[in-house]
């Protein structure tokens, strides 16, 4: 019987796993082929949570938007368009190390938000604390 550790990173960068798995073979071959797919069927089911991450945050945002537009003022929202859009720009992401969630850069006046948070669910995101994989909930202060 061998243990290994299978890590896997989404394919955008958002989520990262990494999993105790046991394979009842001692063989080289063996070892290998179970680790490739056991690295495979993570990595899969890792990647469908990222996808359903990002539909979920771009649902999230239709919804706020149609919201805003039904409001009788709404009008007010959209008088700067170019001013509004510009303040998109200030975000971006990047790998940010397993520590931090976001940093602040003085210079360009923007955050940098991690990868591998899952930010349409900050409550529920996949981490590893001491090599075990969880979820993990970043709203706790």
């Amino acid at each position: 019987m061998t243990q290994a550790e299978i890590q896997c990173t989404s394919i955008a960068g958002t989520g990262f796993v990494s999993e105790l798995v046991t394979i009842p073979s001692t063989s080289s071959r063996d070892v290998q082929q179970a680790a490739k797919d056991a690295q495979a069927s993570i990595g899969a089911d890792l990647d469908r949570m990222e996808i359903q991450n990002f539909q979920a945050l771009l649902s999230d945002a239709i919804r706020m938007v149609q919201a805003d537009l039904l409001k009788p003022d709404c009008a007010a929202d959209f008088r700067n368009a170019s001013a509004a859009s510009s303040k998109t720009a200030s975000i971006g992401f990047s790998n940010q190390s397993t520590s931090g969630v976001a940093q602040y850069n003085p210079i360009t006046r923007s955050f940098n938000l991690a990868r591998w948070v899952n930010w349409s669910s900050p409550d529920s995101t996949i981490g590893t604390v001491n090599g075990v994989s969880q979820v993990l909930n970043l709203l706790i202060s």
